[in-house]
């Protein structure tokens, strides 16, 4: 299955961000290169590799949405953002799946993650 997220668990957000290898802060302002995004406060802050340039803001309607500068990720913006939901979307998956008391095996070939439940 293909599954469209959006990011609303904290906890799984933070996770995801952990996954990457990043640290994250709370309330703290972004810190770029780009003029306009320098000093922003966001909600929650990623600090990738030492620069802080890419955060989340917590939206009315409880989704968490990126804000900041993508300048100089491996990966540009789409490909970033696709990948971050992608993993988002596989760790709240297993987390309730755990959550139910089902096993399941994870493979991932070609960056498509495939999820097995066992029965």
């Amino acid at each position: 299955s293909k599954i469209q997220t959006q990011i609303k668990d904290l906890k799984c957000l933070l996770e995801t961000i952990k996954s990457f290898g990043f640290s994250y802060y709370e309330g703290q302002a972004l810190i770029s290169t780009f003029h306009e995004v320098n000093g922003t406060k966001v909600d929650i802050a990623m600090d990738m590799n030492g620069n802080k340039n890419l955060g989340f803001n917590k939206n009315e309607d409880g989704t968490y949405e990126f804000c900041g500068d993508f300048w100089g990720l491996k990966d540009n913006e789409e490909t970033f953002v696709n990948k971050f939901v992608q993993r988002y979307s596989s760790l709240k998956i297993k987390a309730s799946l755990k959550k139910k008391g089902l096993h399941f095996t994870e493979t991932e070939n070609n960056g498509t993650i495939k999820l097995v439940v066992n029965l």
